[in-house]
């Protein structure tokens, strides 16, 4: 045998050498150990005060420590996960995800997995691919605008799908987790209601079913799985994998603006939300244009609402909320909920009801409490209006727990000193039809106990109501271009009602430098005009509607369909005249809000000539008495308008004439409440 050879055989005759001694000591040590232990029971067993009891107590004390260190060893490892995924995804996630949920919210299953299997948790995973019939797995960082159409793939699993950028990841909600391992049956259907950011998408349908296989969930949870390190990878090999338990696949077509974007999911089960996602997606037309999407906070709304002021006044994801939201959803033709949330309640907590379909409710409020409240000429009558439209909205039996806290809330708030700290309601209706426009919900039309008597909503709350295709993006400048449709003073052939509405805020002409249109013709050629203005406008239109159509005398008149201009976003319309945001007559509003506009102020009812023309007057001096730069916000304009007009009455030299009261309350605010008008230019005085 050479040198080598020798030294490499003792080598080895060392190390075996070493193990025995290894195992020696050890063997050794337990010996000695169980020794120990067998002499001291031995002597506990024969009267010491140590009782078999707390010998058991101790050995449960020692499993439950370890077990506890396994828990925790796993959480840190699912944990880390979705951190080493944040990092790696250029979709951002949205300013509600929270990486360390999974953490908060897991679930620990009966007992350790075995051997090779990991402990799961359930994982919304989601992105976006071009559309097919079947999901490819591959997920595109960005889609591209302008008529492109893609699905997004919600997919529920054992883990984070973290091999591919452009993933969005969140762990599922405890209330979601918690009614899927109550069901004993095989599979359930989940209900998805999608609301996607129309500013970006749109989507041929708001509901998907989703079905889990609950089968595959429970033998997950309890046996651990073997989980790949590349999911995406693993799925185009074989797309029913184990630790996938569900798919759903949602049409979206790209509009032609670019930024970023979000898809909102409400997921249902038995009529109660269950869970919710906010979806960022980033609409880009090419690879540097996308970048602009990695700092942008997109504040599309979901079920906690949004309030836009507060979002442009603070900056901050936590401030975008308003104080509560009301949603009324249509889930299928005969079933709609509704859904009260309290944002100062733990994240996930709502109260739910069942009320009559989206056509009932439209039709009662067209037909029935519209023209009630029309009629109505006391305040003693028109409470009774209110306490209807509350009877309807929150229908007992079903609603009674969402009535006491609905109750609850509003006895909390208080009156602040600041109107920009008026506590605020976000509302909205949908319809299952994503082709059906969305009608104004006139909640501040309802009567409650406030303050320990009966009285509106909309002298207490801000309502906050999106438009069909909301922009809530902060706007830093005001706008301060106006154009004003109103008859010319002295015009023959003008209805009396017009001419003396005009009167009421006639100093506008007198003093600011506005756009002023004084026949009809002359505006529908303006709004016919197939251009597209530079800056934003702010557009103030008193006129007679019905059937969808302004108009001074019965003709000429402007159609909802004949609105060509294109309007810089964000652009402002005040659109007085009757019942332009009731249900079914609302289409130049929509119409206005596909053509830039991105804040209303419409009717909910039909409004007295005098009382259309003290509001114009009481709006625009809300609008321009602060300086510049420290001018109210649409928002807030509004609301002291309607406090001011409450008290107003149409002749204060008539001692017999009553105060405006609820009836001012017909002029409801839609879209983008941050919004800042200012003062157009003064008109300069000539000398005499």
């Amino acid at each position: 045998m050479d040198v080598f050879g020798y030294m490499q055989l003792s080598k080895y005759k060392i190390i075996i050498g070493i193990k025995l001694c290894v195992v020696a000591v050890l063997f050794y040590s337990c010996s000695t150990t169980c020794n120990q232990l067998n002499r001291k029971q031995s002597q506990e067993t024969a009267g010491t005060a140590v009782t078999r009891e707390k010998l058991e107590d101790r050995a449960r004390e020692s499993a439950g420590t370890t077990a506890k260190a396994r828990r925790e060893s796993d959480r840190f490892e699912s944990s880390a996960r979705v951190e080493r995924r944040s990092r790696r995804a250029i979709v951002a996630p949205h300013a509600n995800y929270n990486p360390y949920l999974a953490t908060l919210d897991g679930l620990d299953g009966p007992g350790p997995p075995g051997a090779g299997f990991e402990r799961v948790d359930l994982t919304w995973n989601a992105w976006a691919e071009p559309a097919s019939p079947t999901p490819s797995f591959s997920p595109v960082p960005f889609l591209e605008p302008n008529d492109k159409s893609y699905q997004l793939i919600l997919d529920l699993a054992a883990l984070v799908y973290d091999d591919e950028p452009g993933v969005y990841s969140r762990a599922a909600r405890s209330q979601l987790k918690d009614w899927l391992l109550k069901s004993t049956a095989r599979d359930v259907n989940l209900k998805l209601f999608v609301i996607p950011d129309e500013n970006f998408f749109q989507t041929a349908r708001r509901t998907e079913t989703l079905r889990i296989d609950l089968k595959r969930v429970r033998k997950a949870l309890n046996e651990g799985l073997r989980l790949p390190k590349t999911p995406l990878a693993a799925l185009q090999n074989n797309p029913d994998n184990d630790f996938s338990f569900g798919r759903v696949q949602i049409n979206l077509r790209t509009l032609n603006h670019e930024g970023s974007g979000s898809v909102a999911i409400a997921i249902w089960a038995d009529a109660m939300p269950v869970d919710e996602l906010s979806i960022p997606l980033c609409v880009a037309s090419n690879a540097a244009a996308a970048k602009n999407c990695e700092t942008h906070i997109n504040l599309h709304d979901s079920l906690s609402g949004i309030d836009p002021l507060r979002a442009a006044a603070q900056q901050q994801a936590f401030a975008l909320k308003p104080d509560a939201s009301l949603h009324f959803i249509e889930l299928d033709s005969s079933t709609q909920v509704g859904i009260f949330r309290d944002n100062s309640w733990p994240e996930g907590e709502y109260k739910s009801w069942r009320l009559k379909s989206v056509k009932a409710t439209r039709d009662y409020l067209q037909q029935t409490l519209l023209p009630e409240f029309d009629h109505a000429t006391t305040q003693e009558s028109l409470l009774t209006v209110g306490s209807e439209l509350y009877s309807l909205l929150f229908p007992l039996p079903s609603a009674r727990e969402a009535r006491a806290a609905f109750a609850e809330f509003i006895a909390r708030q208080r009156e602040p000193q600041d109107p920009n700290n008026t506590p605020s309601i976000f509302v909205r209706m949908l319809s299952d039809d994503s082709e059906d426009p969305p009608f104004l919900v006139p909640l501040g039309l309802m009567a409650h106990e406030i303050n320990g008597k009966q009285d509106f909503l909309g002298f207490h709350f801000r309502i906050q109501t999106p438009l069909q295709i909301q922009d809530y993006q902060p706007y830093s400048k005001c706008i301060g271009s106006w154009v004003v449709l109103a008859p010319d003073a002295g015009a023959s052939g003008i209805p009396e009602e017009l001419a003396e509405a005009r009167k009421r805020f006639s100093q506008w002409f007198d003093t600011w430098q506005v756009q002023p249109i004084g026949e009809m013709n002359s505006f529908i050629a303006w709004a016919r005009k197939d251009i597209s203005e530079t800056d934003p406008v702010s557009l103030f239109i008193l006129a007679h509607q019905d059937n969808n159509s302004l108009y001074f005398e019965d003709t000429p008149r402007l159609g909802a369909a004949a609105i060509e201009r294109q309007f810089k976003s964000p652009s402002v319309a005040v659109v007085n005249a009757c019942a332009t945001g009731a249900p079914g007559s609302s289409a130049i509003v929509q119409s206005l809000n596909a053509h830039g506009v991105t804040a209303v102020i419409a009717t909910a009812a039909k409004v007295d000539r005098i009382l259309a023309g003290d509001f114009f007057s009481v709006l625009g001096r809300n609008l321009t008495s602060n300086p510049a730069g420290r001018e109210y916000s649409l928002g807030v304009a509004h609301f002291l308008t309607l406090k001011e007009l409450q008290k107003m009455t149409p002749d204060p030299n008539d001692s017999t004439s009553y105060p405006y009261g609820a009836k001012v309350l017909a002029y409801e605010l839609l879209g983008n409440s941050s919004l800042r008008v200012c003062s157009p230019p003064r008109r300069v005085r000539k000398p005499e």
